[in-house]
C-alpha cells in the first residue's frame, strides 16, 4: 500500500496553470485556500481515497466554479483531471440569532370568577441560536398589546404580573420546536377578554409579534 500523510492535500486550482490560486469560496480550515486532507491513513494502490472539507460562502452573489486539484505538499501536484464544483451563491436575508414562529396554542377558555385553568402555545425556533431555559438570555412569554402591560389574569405561579411562563424545555436547538406553559386565574370582573402575549428575551428583545391572544369568558 502507499503510505498517505498530512503532506497530501487537495488544494484549489484555476487551471492547470495557475495553483494555490485565492478562491471565492474560503475553507473554515484554510487562509489562502480551501484544504482537504485525506480521510484516510493509507490507501491501497486501485483503492479509493476520499477528501471532505467545509466551505463558506463569500458576502457577494454570484454563480462560481471552484476547481480542485491533489497535491503532495512541497512535492508534486498530481494529475489535473478538471475536478470542480458549481456554487451558486444567492442573496438573502441573514437569519437572526434569535426568531421564532408561531405554531399552535391551547382553546380559548371559559373560568368562573376566580377560577384558574392552564394555557399553552408552541412557537418554533426559526433562528440561528439555541434557546436555553436557565441562562440569561432565556426566552419567556411577555404580555402584549400593549407590551409589558400588567395582566389581570395573573396566576400566583408567574414570573411577574407582565411574564407568565419560560420554556417547558430545558433547550430548543434550531429548528425544533418549543412550549410555554402556564396557568390563568379569573377576576371578579364577567365577560369575555382577550389575552395577548409574545415571546420575550427580557434585555436584548421582543420575537415576533404573531398575535398571539386567548378569548378567555368569565361567567
Amino acid at each position: 500500500s502507499t503510505k498517505i500523510n498530512k503532506l497530501f492535500n487537495l488544494l484549489a486550482n484555476d487551471s492547470a496553470e495557475q495553483t494555490d490560486y485565492k478562491t471565492n469560496v474560503k475553507s473554515l480550515d484554510a487562509i489562502n485556500a480551501p484544504e482537504a486532507i485525506i480521510q484516510s491513513t493509507s490507501v491501497k494502490t486501485g483503492g479509493i481515497a476520499t477528501f471532505a472539507f467545509d466551505i463558506t460562502a463569500p458576502s457577494k452573489a454570484g454563480n462560481f466554479k471552484e476547481y480542485f486539484r491533489p497535491v503532495i505538499q512541497d512535492i508534486t501536484w498530481m494529475k489535473d483531471i478538471g475536478i470542480y464544483w458549481q456554487v451558486n451563491v444567492i442573496r438573502g436575508k441573514a437569519r437572526s440569532a434569535y426568531s421564532a414562529q408561531y405554531v399552535t396554542q391551547s382553546p380559548y377558555v371559559q373560568l368562573d370568577s376566580q377560577g384558574n385553568t392552564t394555557l399553552w402555545v408552541e412557537y418554533k425556533n426559526t433562528g440561528t441560536a439555541a434557546w436555553i431555559k436557565n441562562s440569561k438570555k432565556s426566552i419567556r412569554l411577555g404580555t402584549s398589546n400593549p407590551l409589558d402591560r400588567e395582566s389581570a389574569f395573573e396566576d400566583i405561579e408567574w414570573i411577574s404580573e407582565n411574564r407568565s411562563a419560560v420554556l417547558d424545555q430545558d433547550i430548543v436547538l434550531p429548528g425544533e420546536i418549543g412550549r410555554f406553559t402556564f396557568k390563568v386565574k379569573a377576576g371578579k370582573n364577567k365577560g369575555t377578554f382577550k389575552e395577548y402575549f409574545r415571546p420575550v428575551i427580557d434585555g436584548l428583545k421582543w420575537l415576533e409579534d404573531a398575535g398571539l391572544y386567548w378569548d378567555i369568558t368569565v361567567k
